[in-house]
């Protein structure tokens, strides 16, 4: 986390504290109004950050990305990506 600009850490602030408690990411990333500013993308560095954290999936938008996230963490991404599709 010491990687992150001051910038990516806020987001990853704002990221953590939308966080239900299942642990899923229910805020949309599209929506600048939601990002401290100044900020002209997305919030993808600082996502992948929270995705990394534990428990396994934590940050995930879907149940799919949860199973994904944590099949990853397991290192069976690859296998896992390749059964889902595209």
């Amino acid at each position: 986390m010491s990687d992150l600009t001051e910038h990516e850490k806020n987001i990853l602030g704002v990221l953590i504290t939308n966080l239900d408690g299942d642990g899923y990411l229910r805020l949309p990333l599209e929506e600048p109004r939601s990002w401290p500013r100044p900020t002209s993308r997305r919030p993808s560095v600082s996502l992948r950050v929270l995705q990394g954290f534990d428990p396994a999936g934590v940050g995930a938008r879907t149940l799919s990305e949860c199973l994904l996230l944590q099949l990853a963490q397991l290192g069976q991404g690859r296998l896992a990506r390749r059964r889902a599709g595209p």
